[in-house]
């Protein structure tokens, strides 16, 4: 388990690599323009020089010959007039940023005082859950130690058996992962019979999408609606607790997995914290995954029919099929 401060080095490394990132990329943006109009390298070059002389005579404290800034706004009308007679997009050489609030420093400055960006404190979140819940959870569950053949392959159960249809169910998970990104790519609902596979699949995509950088947060149901319910009926409100940081990571984590759905005690908390984890989430272009030993019907029935309309309208809805693996003593084995 990492410490705190190596969690905090790691974050740091993390936004330097953006900007390197960014700026080599727009080096490249621009070579690639001056390459296809040379008089605008050279424009700026003259520009750049001429900066570069005011500065040098600020150094040796000597007067600045107002003929510079003549010459320089000269240099600029020439290179606008240009830019408007060969049609050049002037966008593709902006500076690209993850987060154009604090431009991948993840600091804030405002009135002289420094705060972190959200991008930041969302990041920091999300590697201390990581750290404190999944990497013992990672350790057989993953792609690498998927081994298809422990399904069975005789028994067809509908049109598939279970192996068939368990290495559908791969590949469909992992287009969930190449496609994350994608706006139009749908939340999934996982349903059937203890012991098929669904919570081992979760695993695997979170660890495969914690590995892109991804913030993802996995819980149980039963576990999740309690802490939750720290949160909601808590007195302490403030933005740094530990409920406070977990309820917005349940909302606003790129991937937040729901395990075994239906295991907890329900009630009316319970129905209003899933139709707002589902609605706000929705709303707001977050994907989720659902597991649940429940029936359709079942779920319709238990949390109401807002919250399975929702589901059925913006979830791709699978039902795993075959025997109990329980999964636990599976022999995992390396692909």
């Amino acid at each position: 388990m990492r410490t705190n401060q190596e969690i905090i080095s790691s974050i740091e490394l993390e936004y330097q690599n953006k900007r390197r990132r960014n700026e080599i990329n727009l080096q490249k943006r621009k070579r690639k323009l001056y390459e296809q109009y040379p008089y605008l390298e050279k424009i700026d070059d003259e520009i750049n020089m001429k900066y570069l002389s005011i500065v040098k005579d600020s150094i040796e404290e000597k007067n600045v010959n107002d003929k510079t800034y003549k010459d320089i706004d000269e240099l600029k009308k020439q290179k606008k007039q240009y830019i408007m007679e060969n049609n050049i997009d002037m966008s593709s050489i902006k500076m690209n940023y993850e987060c154009n609030i604090c431009k991948d420093t993840g600091i804030l400055e405002n009135n002289g005082k420094i705060s972190r960006c959200q991008c930041y404190t969302n990041r920091y979140n999300s590697l201390v859950y990581e750290n404190m819940n999944m990497s013992k959870l990672f350790e057989d569950c993953n792609f690498d130690k998927f081994d298809i053949e422990i399904f069975d392959d005789v028994k067809k159960i509908g049109k598939f058996t279970q192996r068939e249809f368990m290495s559908k169910m791969r590949n469909k998970a992992l287009s969930f992962i190449d496609n994350f990104d994608d706006k139009n790519e749908k939340s999934m609902l996982f349903y059937g019979q203890v012991g098929v596979g669904k919570s081992y699949l979760c695993l695997c995509i979170a660890e495969k999408l914690i590995k892109k950088r991804k913030n993802v947060v996995y819980e149980s149901s039963s576990e999740l609606f309690e802490k939750l319910a720290r949160y909601v009926f808590s007195s302490d409100k403030t933005q740094n607790s530990d409920a406070a940081v977990f309820n917005s990571l349940v909302y606003n984590c790129d991937l937040l997995i729901i395990d075994d759905l239906g295991s907890e005690m329900t009630n009316d908390f319970v129905r209003n914290q899933i139709f707002n984890i589902v609605n706000i989430r929705t709303i707001n272009g977050r994907k989720t995954i659902i597991s649940s030993n429940l029936t359709q019907d079942e779920l319709q029935e238990r949390y109401e029919q807002r919250t399975f309309s929702r589901i059925s309208s913006y979830y791709n809805t699978y039902k795993f099929i075959g025997r109990d693996l329980r999964m636990p003593k599976l022999k995992i084995k390396r692909l």
